[in-house]
């Protein structure tokens, strides 16, 4: 082991030891954490216990079954009105002389003013996220208070495009105020509870602070975090719930805190995989797109067609099977307390909630069918990529999936022993592989057709798409054959002398160490020719990523929160002739597999073009020599701009898994040169790129008509379609299209028509409009 690796272990070391030791058994339905955790609880009389549910059915089994074991408990039903009565009551009690305390979830997370000699048993994974909106529009004199609250400079941090919200006493001042307001909405009033609420970390997008604070914005979104100290005061903590991590508690707490598995109570598990539910699970789809709200609004008669089109089709395969009991769930309608209308009949139909963890009623339906749509806003996609790494793909599985799946869990499928065959019916398509991700040996899911246009994947594709698929395939054919080191290799030499000194190491983070080191101790040499040079790689293959940018006109800071955004790990050193107004830099990426010339050629010009689409001239990128993969570097000396900064994103950070750069994925990206044209610049070629990653405020921005919302009706007519287009070729789902055009439609004329987002999105969505090309952006081929 090198040095570098010694120092970067003792450092991995002194970290963990800060954070906080959190217990968890990651186990799937139906494998008995009831059960054990009370087997468990039995075994340890002298401990005391809290056991937090997040449904009041499962308290009342807990207190069933302790009961039966003779073991003292209290139990703490929780009745929405009555919130405040059941913490003053908890508090109390967990104090008292019962073994076990059993309380909601929303009740327990909270601090107390001395430590609890308790043990805190979570069944199920708390949320830890929530987002709530304030349209300001409404009521403008808050709007005024609240930026009040937030006056003084140093109580906005900004943190990847976020402003961290700090508690000021003008902000508790406010909530005072507004908590006694007889007329005011209590969901309103709830936000400014939680915002003074000293547990929650609150992110609010900083752009659209900034549009608030010039009158320009009417929403403001804030996201909430529940942050891991919530949790100091107990004795020991102990999560037990399913794909633990895949949830946004996991992958929002753990840099701070230890995740260790509890041998203990996995031990005694009825099982710990699926496998053994396979040959007995049928999963179905009713969509080949995603179901969310939008797609509902897509649909000629909206979510009861929906509903009545799955009934029949859902009728049909219950004959063809031969089951009759099943149970189903649908949104809430709105205005109403009530699904939408089911026409099925016969047998044990059963209508059950699309939240009923911790129920076991159901557990003799061998055929059910879930037709909600439990899609996050697009507020939670975007915060979450930025502060937590995820993918959309993250997201609908830690949010939407996850509760597909519980829900289906309420049938036999829970039960090991069953061995009739289990019929579910999921929403869609990707939430139906998503499940059956979780059985190993499962068969592929199975799509039925309602006849909805909507529901419909997309055309196939064209000759040109075809014909960049097949590039695409002979790129990773080229990769398949590049010759894989064991880690990282990387060469050094003195510029005098060209002689380069080959090594590797064994990880990234052995390469950022060494790096970080000459950044921060190699001083600049008085010669320039007597400066030692670095490139990663043999010359020939390389697994480092190197982007050289001169001319930096933006904080290099923005540059790394983009690039952890989009989940890329990399170190940003600073040139000794860097300056603290003209900032030189280079950007070190490590790679998951060593590239050819080939290879690095086309990843480096699509990450280029990448940071190009997001930054313009503000990083400019050197494609001369810098751009090949022997390209040759200054190894880093120390400059007036400080430290390098490193950002390591992780997959899994028990394991110190990195989440390093896809070659595969960029590899299957397509980067093409625009033919000569009409209206094209002959002089210089332009490069087109088709953009995966764009923020909905940049197309705004593009194509916005009048910034302060005045103008003539009817003159945003062209540039609101043609926003629609964008977001629609950017990848955004018509209802994020809907809800951004929506928000801003003031700033394309007058703004009057309130309903011109949605036609305009079903205009552009559902009518397949393509006359215009905004998902092409020119890039100078020169730059």
């Amino acid at each position: 082991m090198t040095t570098t690796e010694i120092e970067t272990n003792v450092i991995s070391f002194i970290n963990k030891s800060l954070r906080t030791d959190v217990y968890f058994v990651d186990a799937p339905i139906g494998a008995g954490k009831t059960f054990t955790c009370i087997q468990h609880i039995k075994a340890n009389p002298d401990t005391r216990y809290v056991i937090g549910t997040q449904t009041n059915q499962l308290s009342a089994a807990y207190a069933t079954e302790l009961k039966k074991q003779g073991i003292s408990y209290k139990l703490i039903m929780v009745d929405g009105k009555h919130t405040r009565t059941c913490r003053r009551r908890y508090a109390s009690e967990v104090r008292g002389k019962h073994q076990v305390v059993i309380v909601n979830q929303a009740v327990a997370l909270r601090r107390f003013k001395k430590p609890v000699n308790r043990v805190m048993v979570f069944d199920e994974i708390p949320n830890i996220y929530d987002v709530r909106g304030i349209n300001f529009k409404e009521i403008p004199l808050l709007r005024d208070a609240f930026i009040e609250a937030f006056s003084e400079a140093d109580r906005l941090t900004e943190v990847d495009g976020y402003y961290d919200l700090t508690i000021t006493k003008a902000l508790v001042d406010l909530k005072l105020v507004l908590v006694k307001h007889q007329h005011l909405d209590e969901d309103l009033k709830e936000i400014f509870v939680l915002l003074c609420n000293p547990i929650y970390r609150v992110l609010v997008d900083a752009k659209r602070f900034g549009r608030i604070v010039q009158g320009k914005q009417e929403w403001l979104y804030f996201n909430f975090f529940m942050k891991p100290d919530v949790l100091a005061d107990y004795q020991e903590t102990i999560i037990l719930g399913a794909n633990f991590e895949r949830s946004i508690l996991y992958r929002y707490w753990k840099r701070e805190v230890n995740f260790i598995p509890h041998e203990g109570l996995r031990a005694g598990l009825q099982y710990t995989d699926l496998s053994h539910k396979a040959p007995y699970v049928k999963l179905y789809g009713l969509s080949e797109r995603d179901i969310s709200s939008g797609r509902f609004d897509e649909i000629e008669g909206g979510r009861q067609t929906y509903v009545t089109a799955a009934g029949k089709a859902f009728q049909e395969l219950l004959k063809r099977v031969g089951i009759r009991d099943h149970i189903w769930t649908t949104n809430i309608q709105k205005g109403t307390d009530k699904p939408f209308k089911w026409t099925l009949k016969g047998g044990r139909v059963t209508y059950v909630s699309p939240d009923p963890r911790g129920s076991n009623e159901y557990l003799s339906y061998d055929a059910s069918i879930h037709m909600a749509a439990l899609n996050p806003i697009p507020e939670t996609f975007n915060v979450l990529a930025k502060i937590c790494g995820m993918t959309k793909k993250d997201v609908y599985a830690a949010t939407a999936w996850e509760r597909i799946y519980q829900w289906h869990g309420r049938t036999s499928f829970r039960v090991k022993d069953c061995t009739e065959t289990v019929h579910l019916v999921c929403p869609d398509m990707a939430s139906a592989r998503y499940i059956q991700s979780l059985i190993p040996g499962c068969a592929d899911p199975e799509l039925i057709d309602l006849g909805i246009p909507a529901l419909k994947a997309s055309t196939p594709a064209s000759d040109s798409t075809r014909s960049a698929d097949k590039r695409a395939n002979q790129r990773i054919a080229a990769q398949d054959a590049v010759e894989q080191p064991r880690g990282f290799p990387f060469s050094e030499w003195e510029r005098k002398e060209f002689n380069p000194k080959l090594a590797t190491v064994n990880s990234f983070e052995g390469i950022f160490a060494y790096l970080e080191n000459a950044a921060i101790n190699n001083e600049k040499p008085a010669d320039k020719l007597d400066g030692k040079m670095f490139r990663g790689g043999d010359g020939l293959t390389s697994r480092l990523l190197i982007l050289d940018i001169d001319k930096c006109k933006r904080d290099p800071r923005e540059l790394s929160a983009w690039l952890k955004q989009n989940g890329i790990t990399h170190l940003i050193f600073y040139t000794h002739s860097s300056t603290i107004k003209k900032p030189r830099i280079r950007v070190v990426i490590p790679l998951s597999e060593a590239v050819d010339a080939e290879g690095y050629s086309h990843i480096f010009k699509l990450i280029r073009a990448d940071i190009w689409v997001r930054f313009a001239k503000d990083f400019s990128v050197d494609a001369g020599s810098c751009g090949t993969v022997n390209a040759r570097f200054f190894m880093p000396t120390i400059s007036e701009c400080g430290a390098p900064i490193e950002e390591i994103v992780w997959t899994d950070i028990l394991a110190q898994e990195a989440k390093l750069f896809d070659v595969r994925f960029f590899l299957k990206r397509a980067l093409k040169e625009a033919k000569q044209g009409k209206g094209m610049d002959h002089a210089n070629n332009v490069v087109w790129m088709q953009i995966r990653e764009i923020e909905p405020v940049d197309i705004i921005e593009k194509f916005v008509v009048a910034a302060s919302g005045e103008g003539e009706a009817g003159s945003g007519d062209t540039n609101f379609f043609a926003a629609a287009c964008a977001f629609r070729d950017a990848g955004y789902t018509r209802e994020e299209a809907e809800l951004y055009l929506d928000m801003n439609r003031m700033r394309f004329g007058r703004g009057k028509d309130k309903g011109a987002a949605k036609r305009v999105t079903n205009c552009v969505y559902n009518k397949g409009r393509t006359d215009y090309r905004a998902n092409l952006i020119e890039i100078p081929a020169s730059l």
